[in-house]
């Protein structure tokens, strides 16, 4: 009787923690990566402010996308959102101009996309 009763406890006390596992991962479960990553910052020549360059990954109602923000006095703004690129291949900055090569990697035939971005 007591090998029932130990027997029983046993897989109670499995049960409780299979259980408890499973609701710990269904509360912390995350569908979508949620980090804004900043891929590069550089100095405008002739300008007093930075350009930061951020790749904003999917959601629930977005693609992927490449941010151009404008960072001054401790103040960021945005420029641009280039939508459907996750990765800058490269870039070249001048004081009136930014051309970036960006590609979006998900694709079955990646192509890299020169954009250029008009600075004020």
């Amino acid at each position: 009787m007591k090998r029932k009763n130990r027997l029983g406890l046993v897989l109670l006390t499995i049960v409780f923690v299979a259980v408890a596992f499973v609701i710990y991962k269904m509360s912390t479960f995350t569908l979508f990566d949620s980090e804004v990553k900043r891929l590069v910052e550089f100095d405008v020549p002739g300008q007093e402010y930075k350009l930061r360059v951020y790749h904003v990954p999917s959601n629930a109602t977005s693609l992927d996308y490449i941010q151009i923000r404008k960072f001054k006095s401790n103040k960021e703004d945005v420029l641009e959102n280039f939508e459907r690129y996750d990765s800058l291949v490269s870039y070249l900055v001048s004081d009136t101009s930014l051309e970036l090569r960006m590609i979006n990697t998900v694709q079955m035939k990646p192509r890299t996309d020169t954009l250029m971005l008009k600075l004020k």
